[in-house]
């Protein structure tokens, strides 16, 4: 597999190349943001020079001015894969661990919710703030397409996928507001969705998905057989997983709610 890193740079990025390359993998070259120390670059495998939006890839690994995007822009021009919290691997769960509080308050401010989703208010529960003599506020994302925050990471995790990986699919399990979540955000993006659902899940459910344009495969009698199922699918079509809540770009989706 041909591989560009999505990294600070330095002797960090020259580690990660040589394990990827004794794991077979070809590293072809490193993103870093401009400025970022590069004490070991000749270490690591150089490509053909050619320029991106704001990134140019050069002799030394590739360097940028501009975001992880340019990153995902490079990715797609070469027909390579990037194995970071960018885009963490499909179907896998840990990958949200190592980033720091920073770094997600940064993908949160740049999340892409809002071609779908709704900026709700907050409204006063009345009742409740006077039994508890506090001031109670609820945040609406019943008001949401679908009745619940979660359009919100399912959307952010696919506007951020290449446009290879939305021309195969994504896939998720799912008994409720993530498939519907999923099958709406497919929509929105031109891409095709299937969501596994446990065969107990409510009919209306299954219908809700179906009606927003998600193919429904029905497996197994609970969240984790669906699961299951969806993986293995995953690598049988070369779908992309978007899980429900482990995933980098998932949570700064759903962080959005609070800003």
């Amino acid at each position: 597999m041909k591989i560009l890193l999505a990294m600070s740079g330095g002797v960090d990025s020259s580690v990660a190349a040589a394990l990827l390359r004794d794991a077979g993998h070809e590293v072809v070259g490193v993103f870093m943001r401009l400025g970022s120390p590069g004490e070991s670059l000749d270490e690591l495998i150089p490509v053909d020079a050619c320029d991106v939006g704001k990134v140019r890839i050069c002799k030394q690994g590739c360097c940028s001015v501009g975001d992880a995007e340019d990153a995902r822009l490079v990715a797609a021009k070469l027909d390579i894969h990037i194995p970071s919290a960018t885009t963490p691997e499909a179907g896998s769960v840990g990958k949200s661990k190592g980033l720091t509080p920073a770094d997600y308050l940064t993908r949160i401010l740049n999340a892409k919710v809002y071609d779908v989703a709704k900026e709700t208010p907050l409204d006063v529960a009345e009742r409740l703030s006077a039994r508890l003599n506090n001031t109670v506020l609820l945040k609406r994302e019943d008001q949401q397409p679908v009745f619940s925050f979660k359009l919100r990471g399912a959307y952010n995790k696919m506007a951020h996928l290449s446009a290879t990986q939305l021309k195969r699919g994504v896939i998720c399990a799912s008994a409720g507001n993530h498939a519907q979540g999923v099958a709406l955000s497919a929509r929105k993006l031109g891409t095709k969705a299937f969501i596994v659902m446990p065969v107990t899940t409510p009919q209306v459910k299954v219908d809700a998905v179906r009606g927003l344009g998600g193919e429904v495969v029905l497996h197994g009698e609970s969240y984790s057989d669906a699961h299951t199922h969806a993986v293995l699918l995953e690598q049988k079509k070369g779908l992309t997983f978007v899980h429900p809540f482990d995933d980098p770009d998932v949570i700064a989706g759903q962080g959005t709610v609070a800003m």
